[in-house]
């Protein structure tokens, strides 16, 4: 039997319920409507967004880095491994805590969450040292083109060190749980649904 088209996840789960299956309660729960963004190329986005801004890049170790202290009027720099970065400290952001600095304008989360085994750890001392600051977050996408063609073949392409995968929703609900209300978002890299990440830009919210 061919399945119907329905207009809204509301509709959809009225659908399937009358088909016998599981209880409508269960796919408002389950079934997520993405909202629409637009998609753009993270790297250029950031150097653009953040040019002439003081910064705090926290997991900042990369050549992301070397770019940004370029365009920025500042980038403080933290990260688990040793570098030369001018304003950069050493530190574990899993147990360490979070410095503060009295300039910074944006604090940038760049491909770190997925790392990390208590990343709502993390989120919190952002939220409790830079509550005025925007916070840009950017994330693989846990539906990318590329990881859903490789595990196919029995592959599952990630970063061995990564701990976790994002969607926009289990994302938006772990900054939402932290304290941040989500200003923008963007597909990163691709199209959307299936692009390469996901970018979202962060005000911690009221408490």
């Amino acid at each position: 039997m061919t399945p119907a088209l329905y207009d809204s996840l509301d509709s959809l789960a009225q659908g399937i319920e009358a088909m016998g299956s599981m209880p409508a309660e269960y796919y408002q729960r389950m079934m997520h409507k993405i909202p629409e963004a637009p998609s753009v190329q993270r790297v250029p986005w950031l150097l653009h967004r953040l040019a002439g801004k003081v910064i705090l890049d926290v997991g900042c170790h990369g050549p992301l880095h070397s770019a940004l202290l370029k365009v920025c009027t500042k980038a403080y720099g933290l990260d688990h491994e040793a570098a030369s970065y001018p304003d950069y400290r050493q530190m574990d952001l899993e147990s360490d805590e979070l410095p503060q600095y009295a300039d910074v304008e944006v604090v940038l989360l760049g491909e770190v969450l997925e790392h990390l085994m208590s990343p709502g750890v993390l989120l919190w001392q952002v939220r409790e040292k830079y509550p005025a600051c925007a916070v840009v977050i950017t994330v693989p996408n846990a539906f990318s083109s590329a990881g859903q063609a490789w595990i196919q073949k029995g592959i599952e392409q990630v970063n061995a060190d990564h701990t976790a995968w994002y969607s926009y929703w289990t994302l938006t609900t772990l900054v939402t749980k932290c304290g941040f209300v989500v200003k923008e978002w963007y597909w990163a890299g691709g199209v959307q649904y299936t692009a390469e990440g996901l970018l979202f830009v962060c005000q911690a919210g009221e408490a």
